[in-house]
């Protein structure tokens, strides 16, 4: 496995964990990188996040600045809370208070490239995807959770928000992380809870007492995290609580490595610790790699070969 990871000058490096080795630096830039996200089209492509701007950068012989967003968020007490790639194409971003912009990376030569919205606030977590329609799954603290399902790009200025039934007045509710799988609205809140929701049924899952930051979908897998010690996973299809993990936190950002073999789960700690755990059906792990740096880091798996 490689990765993309942040330095403490601005940059970027590449960290292969076969032989701990790391590429030279690159990217470097005027600002500490918040996030790093990679896709290919007709070629490679980086965005990176520093604060509340987004940078587009091109492969050509190496990575140029193409395009720089500033404008991302309300005022100057916002901030950024999401960024991300739908189909290699659509560029997504939210502000806590609700700013959301919407940009077609291809026809950006084109007036509807570019649509905004502003989404019920405070936001804490945010979920877009597509289907027939792009849909956005969103909430917060003392903010219900709501999915606003956006037509095509022209007319994402008029949001057509549908009520998901068993969350219609849980204004009290504390979400901390969203996903949808199927017809399915996945939540977990800041007690520990999990809530899987389509139509009138609901499936409820106590899970702990801190909060449940991470939730990732792999084809009928919801593999979650709290905030300082459980990893967890529950087969979609039978609504069953298969297994349960244990790991040293609390937990910075986490993602799910999987395909055809066992199930990897990689995080970052706030003590500056990058660490891989192999995750067995017996509730078992191992601590694959497990690298102390020295500064704070954001990562990204790197898929290009």
């Amino acid at each position: 496995m490689s990765f993309l990871i942040s330095t403490p000058y601005n940059g970027i490096k590449v960290l292969d964990l076969h032989d701990y080795s790391m590429s030279k630096e690159f990217l470097r830039g005027s600002g500490s990188i918040d996030k790093i996200i990679h896709f290919e089209n007709d070629t490679r492509y980086l965005i990176i996040v520093r604060g509340n701007i987004i940078e587009l950068y091109k492969w050509t012989r190496e990575f140029k600045l193409i395009k720089q967003w500033r404008n991302n968020v309300m005022n100057d007490k916002d901030k950024l809370l999401d960024v991300g790639i739908i189909e290699n194409q659509y560029l997504y971003s939210c502000s806590v208070n609700g700013e959301f912009k919407f940009r077609d990376l291809i026809n950006d030569d084109i007036s509807s490239s570019y649509k905004s919205t502003i989404l019920n606030s405070p936001i804490e977590c945010l979920k877009v995807t597509r289907n027939l329609d792009f849909r956005i799954l969103h909430g917060g603290k003392n903010n219900k959770v709501r999915c606003v399902s956006l037509d095509e790009p022209p007319k994402i200025f008029n949001p057509k928000e549908f009520n998901i039934p068993r969350f219609k007045n849980l204004n009290v509710e504390w979400t901390r992380s969203v996903e949808i799988w199927n017809d399915y609205t996945i939540t977990g809140n800041q007690w520990g809870q999990i809530k899987i929701v389509k139509d009138e049924r609901e499936e409820k899952f106590k899970i702990s007492d801190f909060p449940i930051t991470a939730l990732h979908i792999h084809k009928n897998l919801l593999i979650f995290n709290d905030l300082i010690f459980k990893i967890g996973i529950i087969n979609l299809k039978t609504m069953k609580l298969i297994n349960q993990f244990t790991f040293d936190g609390p937990i910075k950002q986490s993602l799910v490595y999987y395909r055809s073999g066992p199930i990897y789960f990689i995080y970052t700690t706030f003590d500056n610790k990058f660490k891989v755990l192999k995750l067995f059906n017996n509730n078992k792990t191992k601590l694959v790699h497990d690298i102390q740096f020295d500064f704070d880091l954001c990562f990204e798996l790197l898929k290009w070969h």
